[in-house]
C-alpha cells in the first residue's frame, strides 16, 4: 500500500462541534508499502474530535508508512 487512505473527521472555521475520525480495517495476508492510514479527529477554533480506530488483519507485516489515529 503506498497511497492514502484517509477516514479524518474534517476542520471547521467556526467554533462548530466536530466529529471523531472514522473506522478502518485492512485485512490482507500481507500488508506492505510506504503510504499513510489516517482516522484523525477534526478540530475548530475551540473543539476537537477525538481519534478513530485502525485495525490490521495480516500473516505478514512489512509496512513503513505513517499510522495515525490522533485525536486533533
Amino acid at each position: 500500500m503506498n497511497g492514502k487512505i484517509d477516514m479524518s473527521s474534517s476542520y471547521q472555521t467556526a467554533n462548530y462541534l466536530v466529529g471523531s475520525g472514522g473506522s478502518i480495517w485492512l485485512k490482507a495476508d500481507t500488508i506492505t508499502g510506504s503510504g499513510s492510514v489516517n482516522a484523525t479527529g477534526g478540530k475548530s477554533n475551540s473543539n476537537r474530535g477525538g481519534g478513530g480506530r485502525i485495525r490490521f488483519d495480516f500473516n505478514t507485516y512489512d509496512y513503513t508508512g505513517i499510522i495515525n489515529v490522533g485525536g486533533e
